[in-house]
């Protein structure tokens, strides 16, 4: 069994995420529930306090008092946890001072929990995912990868970190088109909205104008942040152009899913699989 932990944005913003992934874990076998007592993973204030561990310590040792692994929706909370098992594995001395602090709430993090990205369980079941594949998704896609999921390459040992396949190799199953454009490796940008808003609204325009010149019909995420900046946000800094999509909605439809189960409205879901092959 695996807890599903969507993250903050994901929880707040995009229900859409968290259900399609539920229901298209489901359909691998896969059994996920929530992770009672969660909390933010500690990535928003990690410039500003050392209790960015704490709190990322803590989510990993609710998960681990049950003895399941953590599969994540958001690269942000998957970058933090990956790198604090990492730092703990390290130094043994941090892991005392963290557990110092979680004892006195009755918990105890022994580094020994698995932590994924939907993306990463999705690519490792690959074949199961094309074995139920009935709907074909003739559309020209432009891919976002979600970065903080690959880099560091030695923590997240996941793809290549700078040329991931993985979310390709997936497209591709679901009979998606995909489209090259400048820039896709790249960061998004999203997180500099905090900052400097204005900034990240510009690599926002360059990214889906990039997008626009290829000729993608839509857009695939895997990340909340990402979507948030060039799908939720896009109409506030350029024409909306091209509509986005979170993998887990389109594995969703591929396999047969209803638009209603994934939480797609009926003008995505007619662009969707309107021309979709069965």
């Amino acid at each position: 069994m695996y807890y599903l932990f969507p993250g903050c944005l994901n929880l707040y913003r995009f229900p859409e995420y968290e259900l399609s992934a539920q229901k298209v874990l489901a359909r691998l076998g896969i059994e996920t529930c929530s992770l009672d007592g969660q909390i933010c993973c500690g990535g928003f204030v990690e410039s500003r306090t050392e209790n960015w561990k704490l709190m990322a310590a803590y989510n990993l040792s609710l998960a681990e008092r049950q003895g399941a692994g953590l599969i994540t929706l958001c690269g942000g909370c998957t970058n933090v946890f990956r790198r604090l098992i990492h730092m703990c594995r390290q130094d043994r001395q941090l892991l005392r001072v963290i557990n110092q602090k979680l004892n006195q709430l009755g918990l105890t993090f022994e580094n020994r929990v698995e932590v994924k990205h939907v993306l990463q369980v999705l690519a490792e079941n690959k074949k199961q995912v094309a074995a139920q594949v009935v709907r074909k998704l003739s559309k020209r896609a432009a891919l976002v990868y979600p970065c903080q999921v690959f880099r560091p390459d030695y923590i997240l040992d996941f793809d290549d970190a700078r040329r991931p396949r993985s979310m390709a190799e997936l497209a591709d199953v679901l009979g998606l088109q995909i489209v090259h454009y400048a820039g896709e490796y790249a960061c998004c940008g999203s997180t500099l909205q905090l900052s400097h808003q204005e900034v990240a609204f510009q690599m926002g325009a360059q990214r889906i104008k990039a997008m626009e010149e290829a000729r993608a019909e839509l857009m695939v995420t895997a990340c909340g942040n990402c979507h948030l900046l060039l799908a939720r946000l896009q109409s506030q800094y350029y024409k909306p152009v091209i509509a986005g999509y979170f993998i887990t909605q389109l594995v969703g439809i591929a396999m047969g899913l209803s638009p209603l189960e994934v939480m797609l409205e009926r003008a995505r879901s007619v662009l969707l699989i309107d021309g979709a092959v069965s």
